[in-house]
């Protein structure tokens, strides 16, 4: 049996609000995947805030929860609803898991439509939204990846649309949108820029027929790099283009080579640009149980 722990990655910190003087108290929760020659799973684990070890409370999820290189998740470890109590997490059972990061408890879960497998939790705008893209990992997808608008309240699926490619990056906008770069189905086609906002509503643009990489500053503007292209800046809210003549090749300037997946499209892995907020690690602050 194989263990690995992504403590850099994977790692979610419960923090305690209370009203007394002292600091709050912290909860470090880590994300370990367990793999045997037949299956694999995930533990939501207790770490000690010192040495990083595994104490306490463990909660075995079974199913492999955290997203991998190949995804396109804006967060490999899922997403907190707005008051920062509950988890929501994808996986490749075709359904979202609800979390309680705190007590480490299952909640419930959210079946998505028959046929999905894999499931990237992407966004958590509202209490009563939840943007999450999914489909099949399987060359005999001929359909693309869909984006479920979901009510987490009420546990159900408001709203499905599918996107007529695969999903190579996803990024977060203020305003709770999900921003995306959608591959073709076939070869030859161009890659488009989505938007989806919390309500279901779908804008788009061409992006040309390469595999660019996508970046945003998390407000109005998005970022479009291609090896040895100009540099397109998007304004998400009127689609225009303005075009920055620098270019970032792979052997000169550092930017990361592409590498190809399956099937035939490029792998989804994600470009570190700084951004003037959030977390490049995953990890954020959530009340604590017993804590006011």
């Amino acid at each position: 049996m194989r263990r690995g722990l992504a403590a850099v990655a994977t790692v979610l910190v419960v923090a305690g609000c209370s009203s007394a003087p002292r600091p709050p108290a912290h909860r470090l929760i880590g994300f370990d995947f367990v793999a045997t020659d037949v299956n694999g799973w995930t533990e939501l684990v207790t770490l000690d805030p010192h040495t990083l070890r595994a104490h306490g409370r463990v909660l075995r999820i079974d199913d492999a929860v955290t997203a991998d290189e190949d995804s396109g998740a804006t967060s490999p470890v899922g997403q907190l609803s707005p008051d920062r109590t509950t988890l929501a997490v994808g996986g490749s059972s075709g359904r979202i898991l609800l979390l309680d990061p705190a007590r480490l408890r299952r909640i419930g879960a959210i079946r998505l439509p028959r046929g999905s497998d894999v499931v990237d939790v992407d966004a958590w705008p509202r209490r009563d939204r939840l943007l999450v893209v999914y489909g099949r990992f399987s060359v005999r997808n001929t359909w693309g990846d869909s984006v479920a608008v979901v009510d987490p309240a009420a546990r159900t699926v408001v709203r499905r649309i599918r996107l007529h490619g695969f999903v190579d990056q996803a990024e977060n906008l203020h305003d709770g949108s999900l921003l995306l770069t959608v591959g073709p189905l076939r070869a030859g086609r161009p890659t488009r820029l989505v938007i989806v906002s919390p309500a279901g509503s779908l804008r788009e643009r061409g992006l040309g027929t390469g595999a660019p990489w996508l970046a945003t500053d998390g407000v109005g503007r998005a970022f479009v790099v291609e090896d040895g292209r100009p540099i397109d800046e998007i304004d998400v809210r009127s689609l225009r283009v303005r075009r920055h003549r620098l270019t970032l090749t792979t052997s000169s300037r550092g930017l990361p080579s592409r590498r190809r997946s399956f099937p035939d499209r490029p792998s989804r892995e994600r470009l570190a640009i700084a951004r003037p907020s959030g977390s490049a690690t995953g990890c954020w602050a959530s009340p604590a149980a017993g804590t006011a």
